[in-house]
């Protein structure tokens, strides 16, 4: 009965895990959303406002070019999710980052204090991100790096914070 307990614990854990990076993706559409709405006010077409043209004109045109464009939207948006994780823990001092390619994004983290607690926070929240059918698409990497290292990282690797 014990496990069993643990069992539904850590699927509500889960879940609500997965409640909130569901509700951090909104935000980041939403937000995309009302810069396109003030844009389109002002006769400024975006990325969005070009795809609904193409959509109303060209179907089929619209649904290729959505479907290309739809790993770019889940990268950035688990770059943004994780950048702003990382900043809001306030445990980080600087955090690096390189793709390669579309589908895996390498964070490297200064922590202020490099402790096994520390990092057990961001392995926790990777943990987390791993559950989630999302992770099959992008892959994140973890690593913790010292001041002295962040000098010699590549030069494709750009400074987030």
């Amino acid at each position: 009965m014990e496990s069993l307990k643990a069992h539904t614990t850590k699927v509500s854990t889960n879940e609500s895990h997965q409640d909130e990076v569901i509700h951090e993706i909104f935000e980041i559409i939403k937000n995309d959303a009302i810069v396109s709405q003030e844009l389109l006010k002002s006769n400024i077409e975006d990325k969005s406002i070009e795809f609904f043209r193409t959509l109303l004109n060209d179907p089929q045109k619209a649904i290729a070019e959505m479907s290309s464009n739809i790993d770019e939207l889940i990268f950035n948006a688990v770059e943004e999710l994780f950048t702003k994780k990382f900043k809001s823990s306030k445990k980080v001092g600087k955090l690096f980052l390189q793709s390669t390619g579309k589908n895996a994004i390498h964070f490297y983290l200064v922590l202020k204090k490099d402790t096994e607690s520390t990092r057990s926070t961001f392995y926790d929240y990777l943990d987390g991100y791993d559950e989630l059918a999302l992770s099959n698409r992008v892959e994140v990497h973890l690593h913790f790096i010292g001041d002295d290292l962040a000098s010699k990282l590549k030069p494709e690797t750009k400074q987030a914070f």
